[in-house]
């Protein structure tokens, strides 16, 4: 393999790991403001039952060293897809760690 092939490789797969979203948070509200707006980018909606049921009164914030995942369904034209949103929320001492994923 060429060295120029090789720099094409690493800059993809570079590109793929980034995220269209904010990773770290200094606050649990900013954490759920962006889940919520994070299906739009692709065409999706969440329900706002959805989130008050599975995340505002659902799981307690994750205290330091804990993890909270949640599983949401997502709707196009209000129709519900086969597609979820899976979200984990860890909680670093006054700071949250956000990941998540369509599938």
């Amino acid at each position: 393999m060429k060295k120029s092939e090789l720099i094409i490789l690493i800059k993809e797969c570079i590109k793929e790991g980034k995220k269209d979203y904010k990773i770290y948070h200094d606050s649990y509200s900013s954490t759920i403001d962006t889940v919520v707006e994070y299906p739009g980018l692709f065409g999706y909606t969440i329900k706002d039952d959805d989130v008050w049921n599975k995340i505002s009164i659902g799981p307690k914030k994750p205290n330091n060293g804990q993890t909270n995942k949640i599983s949401l369904p997502l709707y196009k034209n209000d129709k519900e897809q086969r597609k979820m949103l899976h979200i984990q929320i860890y909680g670093m001492n006054n700071r949250y760690e956000l990941n998540m994923y369509i599938q």
